[in-house]
């Protein structure tokens, strides 16, 4: 093996995984996307519903002073149902954003193991001199000896 071959070996393992690394996060990047668009959505739907209990609060509140024996009943019953609608969806929102995971979790578990792996093939300068004066003191000996 020479060192050409090796040093490409190098850059073709590194390419790899920057491509992997690369595509992990495009990925991440559209669920990311369509959980922004969902959970836009849920607060869209919450809003409209609020205000359609607040519309209907209104009604309720001018039709009040209106006389009808069963109005009361059928705007109330319309308020709550908006206003419960509008409750849940909200809830559904913030429990969503507490307990969904981070975004571009997997990305960066991947570059921290890859960070990892590095760290640990990285040798240390101390021990790399020692072993060229070592090197270096054996092949004098042999040298000498011959």
């Amino acid at each position: 093996m020479t060192i050409r071959h090796s040093l490409s070996q190098v850059a073709s393992d590194l390419t790899a995984i920057l491509q992997t690394r690369a595509e992990l996060f495009s990925v991440e990047l559209a669920v990311q996307r369509a959980r922004f668009f969902s959970l836009l959505g849920l607060f869209g739907i919450a809003i409209i519903f609020f205000l359609l209990a607040l519309v209907v609060v209104s009604i309720l509140v001018i039709s009040f002073f209106w006389p009808s024996e069963f109005r009361y009943l059928a705007i109330g019953g319309l308020a709550l149902l908006y206003a419960i609608l509008g409750l849940c969806l909200t809830w559904r929102l913030i429990h969503r954003l507490r307990t969904e995971a981070l975004p571009f979790e997997l990305t960066r578990q991947e570059l921290s193991k890859d960070l990892t792996l590095l760290s640990v093939w990285q040798p240390t300068t101390s021990s790399n001199s020692h072993r060229a004066e070592r090197d270096s003191d054996l092949q004098r000996e042999n040298f000498n000896a011959r």
